[in-house]
């Protein structure tokens, strides 16, 4: 029997037209995938570039200066401080470690100096969310550690943490990644209960939100119902800042 006389068949029975024909879609199955499998699926056959490359360098250059002032002028640093947080003791720990291994070498003698080349920091600044944070950070880091200022309150002041994770949406895979291995998993348990730990700010609930409602990896502008495919999404964090009416 032809489609167009299953049609028929239903209209017959219904008075409308019945949905007779499905489209199946076929999709590994995670339980049965090694983790080379899955990484390999899920990052797909090319390998990814950032499209928000410029600048990197310079962006050493910015962390090389805010790491050097700081442990140059750690004796300035108030000593209750570094007695009573152990975590600005490690902190201060691996800023040396970073100066002393990890820096690109050699830089230029005339950028290596203790204060900030104001051209360097503007060009960094204005360059991208993600410059703008760090700029943000290495001029404030050594009052986060002697305890003047707020870590929170500086990455926070004017949404720049906010306008930093909508960035990396386009600036690393990792989303994309992430939002096709829930993919694969939601196709085969539709009816999941999940739980994000530290949300944070909710960039990669978002993404991953859209990829559990829509049926497919990243948003589906072009679908007008909605199609759940998870029964619970919970996420949390240590801030009840992000809650509403917290």
């Amino acid at each position: 029997m032809a489609v167009s006389e299953f049609a028929a068949l239903g209209r017959a029975h219904t008075g409308s037209i019945r949905k007779l024909c499905y489209k199946l879609e076929w999709k590994p199955d995670f339980i049965y995938l090694e983790v080379d499998d899955i990484y390999t699926y899920c990052s797909g056959s090319d390998p990814y570039c950032s499209p928000h490359v410029d600048l990197d360098y310079e962006k050493l250059l910015i962390c090389h200066f805010a790491l050097k002032q700081l442990t140059s002028e750690i004796q300035k640093i108030d000593n209750q401080q570094l007695k009573e947080k152990s975590h600005i003791r490690r902190y201060v720990k691996w800023a040396e470690y970073k100066l002393a291994r990890k820096f690109p070498k050699p830089f230029p003698r005339e950028e290596v100096s203790s204060e900030y080349p104001t051209e360097l920091t503007t060009r960094v600044a204005i360059s991208d969310p993600e410059g703008n944070l760090l700029v943000a950070i290495a001029k404030n880091l050594q009052r986060i550690i002697n305890g003047e200022a707020d870590a929170l309150e500086v990455i926070f002041n004017e949404g720049l943490v906010i306008s930093y994770y909508r960035f990396t949406f386009r600036a690393t895979s990792a989303f994309a990644e992430a939002a096709k291995y829930m993919d694969v998993v939601a196709h085969k348990l539709p009816n999941m209960k999940t739980l994000e730990i530290g949300a944070g700010t909710g960039s990669a609930t978002t993404c991953l939100i859209q990829t559990l409602t829509s049926g497919r990896s990243g948003e589906d502008e072009s679908s007008n119902t909605a199609n759940y495919r998870f029964q619970e999404y919970t996420f949390t964090d240590i801030l009840t800042n992000f809650f509403r009416g917290s």
